[in-house]
């Protein structure tokens, strides 16, 4: 949470331990499900925790994944946009306007207060439900491939998108992505592999 986050930071400056970068893993949704948004209980102002950590001269990263489970703010409007792989709670990241959406969720929740960059996890498609099994990108019927052939393609979409992004709204930010699968091509979406 937020508390210790900030007393860890704190215990690292005064000890002069050599810090550049925080990670928060996963779960700072809390109870509001899978989701990039900070549950406001266990992070009640995230700006200013990561000013302080910023204060401090340390970056701060954030995992952010392409699957969701908040209903309301993200289910729902995705699967009726058509922005999810069919039967699943994951973003068809291969179509341009849910990696528009999964940028934007990711301005508005991380870089609009200050993250500076994501661990983008699980680009492999963790647990994905349709390995082996024909899928339609782009939900169009005709395109049906094996899904095995995209998951590679998938984290080079997830981190292109990302990059996008920040090339159109951030001009003068450098992109950096900590990614957990990779595909050719890559590098020049600043993406940098964690080998999961």
């Amino acid at each position: 949470n937020r508390t210790e986050l900030l007393t860890a930071a704190h215990e690292f400056r005064d000890r002069g331990i050599p810090v550049d970068a925080i990670v928060q893993d996963w779960k700072y949704w809390g109870d509001l499900g899978w989701s990039p948004q900070w549950d406001e209980h266990i992070y009640p102002d995230p700006g200013s925790m990561v000013a302080e950590l910023h204060e401090m001269h340390f970056h701060f990263m954030v995992s952010v994944w392409c699957k969701f489970e908040n209903a309301s703010a993200y289910l729902e409007p995705l699967r009726k946009d058509g922005e999810l792989l069919k039967h699943t709670n994951w973003l068809d990241i291969f179509q341009p306007s849910a990696q528009a959406s999964l940028y934007s969720f990711a301005n508005t929740s991380m870089y609009s207060v200050g993250v500076d960059a994501l661990w983008l996890d699980a680009t492999e498609a963790e647990g994905l439900p349709n390995f082996d099994k024909t899928v339609f990108p782009y939900g169009i019927n005709q395109s049906g491939v094996s899904s095995n052939s995209l998951l590679n393609l998938y984290s080079l979409a997830v981190t292109g998108g990302i990059t996008n992004g920040l090339a159109e709204d951030y001009p003068s930010q450098r992109p950096f992505h900590l990614t957990r699968s990779f595909s050719t091509g890559q590098q020049r979406t600043s993406g940098v592999l964690w080998s999961g």
